[in-house]
């Protein structure tokens, strides 16, 4: 996730930067992504997810990076809401001061059934817990990757609450990023032409 103002900027300062680990960062030892923060990526770590629990403050949008992995058979690729990451992310949305500005929960896995015989292998175990929360909270809205494609969800009958993005390492034509103005209500995706010059802007890439 990057916070832009302009689509042509190539280079992001760090500190616009926030990443989260995907199920392909656990495959190998149990701290590969603690290692990674804390060694090559140590410039992005105050903003990207971590044991700190970190939230990124943009002033007119909140940001909450989770980690939804943990180490698993590389014939599976599910990710776990529970435990220290369901904690964090409850305490993190109990803050009163987040009830008056948009919050999104920015995570690797959809938080989504991803059907019968399918959820387990390749789902977000606990998405259940995570709609508790977005139903009583409309501020909130969450973006993902994992299925290498666009998405856009409502949830309870609303707006699109939940937005993917496709993979940078897919080819076609398809643009490999998702840019978004940041809104009152949170994150709106509006044709290029319409979004106002200096409007603040969120980039999604997977």
């Amino acid at each position: 996730i990057s916070t832009l103002r302009d689509q042509r900027v190539l280079n992001f300062a760090p500190e616009r930067v926030t990443l989260v680990p995907g199920n392909h960062d656990r495959y190998g030892q149990a701290d590969a992504w603690a290692r990674a923060l804390a060694g090559p990526l140590a410039s992005y770590a105050a903003t990207s997810a971590s044991s700190a629990s970190n939230v990124v403050d943009l002033g007119s949008v909140r940001l909450l990076p989770i980690d939804v992995t943990r180490p698993q058979a590389v014939t599976r690729s599910a990710g776990f809401l529970e435990g220290d990451a369901l904690e964090a992310l409850e305490g993190r949305l109990s803050d009163p001061t987040a009830k008056r500005t948009p919050v999104v929960i920015v995570q690797h896995h959809p938080p989504l059934h991803r059907g019968v015989g399918l959820h387990w292998l390749d789902g977000l175990i606990g998405f259940e817990r995570l709609h508790a929360l977005l139903e009583r909270r409309e501020n909130v809205q969450v973006v993902h990757g994992h299925l290498h494609r666009r998405g856009d969800r409502p949830l309870f009958g609303r707006a699109s609450r939940i937005l993917g993005a496709p993979a940078v390492v897919e080819s076609g034509d398809e643009p490999h990023l998702r840019f978004y103005e940041v809104t009152l209500d949170g994150l709106a995706d509006p044709a290029p032409a319409s979004a106002p010059a200096l409007a603040p802007t969120i980039a999604l890439a997977s």
